[in-house]
């Protein structure tokens, strides 16, 4: 696969190095996105976590994506930003259930 080959769209998140994807910091050299589309299925994931293996693993999912392998477009459609929104909103809400919920059992 040559560099320049294309292998998913992705919408950018996060690219601040101290945001926490499945616990660990992007750091300086990933950003946040979310995969809207896979062009290539079996290609891996530059960050795996979980259960996020391939790039087919990790469609309308949260990756960490090195700056240097990614190339910015500015299309994106009015249903794409909304879906970013909403997996973002989750995302937080999610957080706080799980502190309430550490929170509770303490108490």
């Amino acid at each position: 696969m040559s560099s320049d080959e294309k292998v998913a769209k992705a919408t950018v998140i996060s690219v601040n190095p101290n945001n926490k994807l499945a616990g660990e910091a992007l750091g300086t050299k990933f950003c946040e996105v979310i995969v809207n589309v896979v062009l290539r299925r079996e290609t891996l994931v530059p960050h795996p976590y979980a259960e996020i293996r391939t790039l087919d693993d990790a469609v309308k999912m949260l990756v960490a994506w090195p700056f240097n392998q990614l190339k910015l477009c500015s299309q994106q459609s009015n249903q794409d930003l909304l879906m970013v929104l909403l997996v973002v909103l989750l995302r937080d809400l999610l957080k706080v259930l799980l502190d309430h919920l550490r929170y509770a059992r303490w108490c």
